[in-house]
């Protein structure tokens, strides 16, 4: 009787939740694409385990954008079974296009990364005007661009990879997770291999839920990638609590995680060198992870014997101490910044009111900054194609591409805008 009741408690707040927080009133946009997803010969597919010979790595296409009109006249899926993309036939040399490696998470699809694909060519609408249209195309095809502020913001340019775990749930096993991340760790080196990345070039990688943990346990168990992958955003990744955790297995990688940071904290000279980690969470909306969860923390020191004991995952990060108060008092680990959803998009509603490259005033930021109290979010799954959040991303992608150049500690400064 305690079990039916427990469960009727909790399908009836599930859905008082959904109907309370669903006003009418939600504040993202689809966004569109002409998206074509051509998959790419991999260097690992003839010698994988059973639990990873389906994965794959595809690359996003807008059929609009001019650079690959011969490989869309090629390999178009109307009109050709074979779209294998050769390693030597998907890389475009385009003077300043970045690589973006999109990750999803459990029971996630690579399909999930065309919204992304749309806004790293800026081709987001379906109602685009021709002459707009044919603005960008001429962009897309330019090269060396040197000009300042916002029309480089405007001119930024990254081409969308994603990684398919065959739609897999990564949060029933830890073995799930090693296997993904093992799988990430070969495709990047590849994509470095295949794009002729140097040092001075760098792919960012976008995770989505459970594919932050998969990027993370990449970056730990591959250091040589370290200088590679130098940003990692995560859209709604619960890194400091795993909260749907069907194994014991998922808890003892969280814990090795986090203790990884700990001893990254200890040495700061070799934290420096760390990838910066920018955390966004869904907001109230997201059923699946609370905003708190997304708070990437440094574990706390724990007995010897309880290193790996169940009960030793989450709350023993802050004996003694309420979950809710804990987190207000916890600062981000090092190289991390957290945002909440709602901020981004009361900023980039901000931005749409006084028009592209006008400055803010001080009463207009602080009116702006109160709104984000206002907003709701959006739910699991939306975070990975809203717009007005999109945009806001690839503005972030865009600084912490430019970071080098302008000399800037890109994290303190996503934390204060």
């Amino acid at each position: 009787i305690v079990h039916l009741v427990a469960i009727s408690c909790f399908v009836a707040g599930f859905i008082s939740r959904v109907k309370l927080l669903n006003t009418g009133h939600e504040e993202c946009d689809m966004t569109y694409s002409a998206r074509v997803f051509f998959p790419i010969e991999t260097v690992t597919q003839h010698h994988r385990s059973a639990i990873s010979k389906s994965y794959g790595l595809y690359k996003f296409v807008d059929r609009r954008d001019p650079r690959y009109i011969k490989l869309l006249r090629q390999k178009q899926p109307e009109q050709s079974t074979d779209r294998l993309l050769k390693r030597d036939e998907h890389c475009v040399d385009n003077g300043n296009t970045t690589i973006v490696v999109y990750v999803p998470g459990h029971w996630g699809s690579y399909d999930q990364s065309r919204s992304l694909g749309a806004h790293g060519v800026g081709l987001t609408r379906s109602n685009l005007k021709s002459n707009h249209v044919r603005q960008i195309q001429q962009q897309l095809l330019a090269k060396g661009k040197t000009i300042d502020n916002i029309e480089k913001i405007n001119n930024f340019v990254f081409d969308v990879y994603a990684v398919d775990f065959a739609e897999q749930g990564g949060a029933f096993h830890g073995q799930f997770l090693v296997h993904q991340s093992e799988f990430l760790a070969s495709m990047l080196k590849q994509l470095s291999e295949d794009c002729h990345t140097d040092s001075d070039s760098e792919i960012i990688v976008v995770a989505h839920s459970m594919g932050g943990y998969v990027a993370r346990l990449t970056l730990l168990e591959h250091p040589e990638l370290v200088g590679l992958i130098k940003n990692v955003v995560t859209l709604a990744t619960p890194h400091s609590n795993p909260l749907y955790a069907f194994d014991k297995s998922i808890y003892d990688i969280h814990r090795r995680l986090t203790l990884a940071l700990k001893v990254q904290q200890q040495q700061h000279a070799e934290t420096q060198q760390r990838p910066l980690i920018v955390s966004i969470s869904g907001g109230l909306r997201d059923e699946m992870i609370d905003p708190s969860a997304c708070r990437v923390v440094v574990a706390a020191a724990v007995p010897k014997e309880e290193k790996y004991a169940w009960s030793s995952s989450l709350l023993r990060l802050w004996p003694n101490t309420p979950p809710s108060t804990a987190f207000r008092n916890t600062k981000d680990a090092p190289n991390s910044v957290t945002i909440l959803s709602t901020r981004l998009i009361a900023m980039n509603k901000a931005k749409a009111s006084v028009g592209a490259g006008a400055a803010l005033t001080k009463e207009e930021s602080i009116y702006y900054k109160h709104q984000q109290h206002h907003l709701l979010g959006m739910d699991h799954r939306a975070i990975v194609w809203c717009h007005q959040l999109l945009e806001e991303v690839r503005y972030i992608i865009w600084a912490l591409v430019m970071k080098e150049e302008e000399n800037q500690n890109i994290g303190h400064r996503l934390s204060k805008e």
